[in-house]
């Protein structure tokens, strides 16, 4: 495993997505990746680059899954034809759907997922199945796969943290933070 001090996020341009992708792709943490579902910047234009890298990853972890579905409200697109304004949620949304429902998603380690997200995996297919009654003429299918075997998973009670600590400005090793800023941030360490 790599061990970068840090890679800085702050006003990441289209020209360094694909080096954060690259340093991504030789890390392969998928708690890492998870965790930095929650501290992109969604009015960035290239944030769904990272996230549709993350959920199409093999060992993508199906609460990751499960957060960009939820957290992009890529979920309205099983149930409707408007393409969201920005098109690449309507591919998030397919790949998700058809990876869930074709057994992509097999890792499931990280926990917390229903207290961390807005609208909850359960809420989420509430609001599927209302869509769809809604919306869709009787009998007729959703345009896309429900991703039900993403949804009803039972997530591990517990969140692990990684060894990084990441917000929109960067992604920054825990240990290689001065001891007063760990300290301020709750990081301990018995050095």
């Amino acid at each position: 495993m790599p061990n970068y001090e840090n890679f800085p996020m702050d006003g990441i341009g289209s020209h360094e997505t694909d080096r954060l992708l690259e340093w991504l792709e030789e890390y392969r943490e998928p708690d890492l990746w998870h965790q930095m579902m929650f501290s992109l910047n969604y009015d960035a234009n290239n944030t769904m680059d990272y996230v549709l890298w993350f959920v199409q990853q093999p060992d993508c972890d199906i609460a990751t899954a499960v957060s960009a579905f939820s957290m992009t409200y890529a979920f309205e697109c099983v149930y409707t034809k408007t393409r969201p304004l920005d098109g690449r949620v309507f591919d998030l949304a397919e790949i998700i759907s058809n990876n869930s429902e074709n057994g992509y998603y097999t890792r499931s380690k990280i926990g917390g997922v229903e207290s961390m997200l807005d609208i909850p995996p359960v809420k989420v297919l509430e609001e599927i199945s209302k869509g769809c009654e809604l919306l869709l003429p009787e009998n007729q299918d959703p345009y896309l796969p429900i991703p039900r075997k993403i949804l009803t998973e039972s997530f591990p009670k517990k969140y692990i943290p990684t060894p990084y600590f990441v917000d929109e400005s960067a992604v920054v090793r825990i240990d290689s933070m001065d001891e007063e800023v760990r300290r301020i941030l709750g990081y301990q360490f018995d050095d």
